[in-house]
C-alpha cells in the first residue's frame, strides 16, 4: 500500500464481493481490498474507508476498512487531522460490560488503527459516563468535555485512527458541531454487520 494513503479517509468505487465482507475497489486506478460490512447489499458504488498500515501478505491483502456508504457530495478525501469517526452503540450490539473493549467495538466499527477510543454513555456528562478505552484492555473514566476530546483527546499519528463511540444520537450531533468549529470534519461510521 501507498504509505503516503496510511490514516486518509477516501472514497472508492465499489467492484465486486470476494468474500462475505471483503471488497474489491477502485481507488485511482489501483484495485485496493477492503474489509467491508458482512453481506451488504446496498453497497454498488463509492464508500468511504480509511486507509491503514497493514503488513501484506500474499493472498487479499486489506489495505482500508469500510467506514460508511454515505459519501459526502464532492468529497476530496482527508488526512487523518481533519476528520474524527463517530459511531452510534445501538442496543443489539454486545458487550460484557458497562463500557465495550475493543474487540467489541471492532465487531461492529472497525476503521483499523485503533489505539484508543472513548466511550460516552446516553446520559454522560463532564464527570460521568465518558470512558477512554485503550487497545490493551485498559478501561478509564475520564472528566473531559467534548471540545476537548475533538481538539486534544487523541494522537497527532496517521497510524491510529481518531474515534468515539456514544450511546446517544444527541451526543454524536453535538460532538459534530464542535467539531465543524474545529475544523474538523465528523464522519458517522456504518456497522459492518
Amino acid at each position: 500500500m501507498n504509505s503516503s494513503l496510511e490514516g486518509k479517509l477516501e472514497a472508492v468505487k465499489f467492484k465486486r464481493y470476494v468474500d462475505k465482507n471483503v471488497i474489491e475497489a477502485i481507488f485511482k486506478g489501483t484495485l485496493y481490498y477492503i474489509h467491508g460490512p458482512q453481506n451488504h447489499n446496498s453497497l454498488r458504488d463509492s464508500f468511504l474507508v480509511r486507509f491503514s498500515h497493514k503488513k501484506e501478505n500474499k493472498k487479499n491483502v486489506v489495505s482500508a476498512n469500510f467506514v460508511t456508504s454515505a459519501v459526502p457530495i464532492d468529497f476530496q478525501g482527508l488526512s487523518n487531522n481533519d476528520y474524527i469517526l463517530l459511531g452510534l452503540w445501538k442496543e443489539y450490539m454486545e458487550k460484557e460490560g458497562g463500557v465495550p473493549n475493543i474487540q467489541e467495538v471492532d465487531k461492529y466499527y472497525d476503521p483499523r488503527g485503533i489505539l484508543l477510543i472513548y466511550y460516552l454513555t446516553k446520559n454522560s456528562a463532564y464527570n460521568k459516563g465518558r470512558y477512554k478505552i485503550w487497545n490493551d484492555g485498559k478501561i478509564e473514566p475520564r472528566k473531559q468535555t467534548f471540545s476537548y476530546i475533538v481538539r486534544r483527546g487523541f494522537f497527532d499519528n496517521p497510524r491510529y485512527a481518531r474515534v468515539v463511540i456514544s450511546e446517544s444520537m444527541d451526543q454524536l450531533q453535538t460532538l459534530s458541531k464542535i467539531s465543524y468549529k474545529n475544523k474538523i470534519v465528523p464522519i458517522l461510521m456504518e456497522p459492518i454487520m
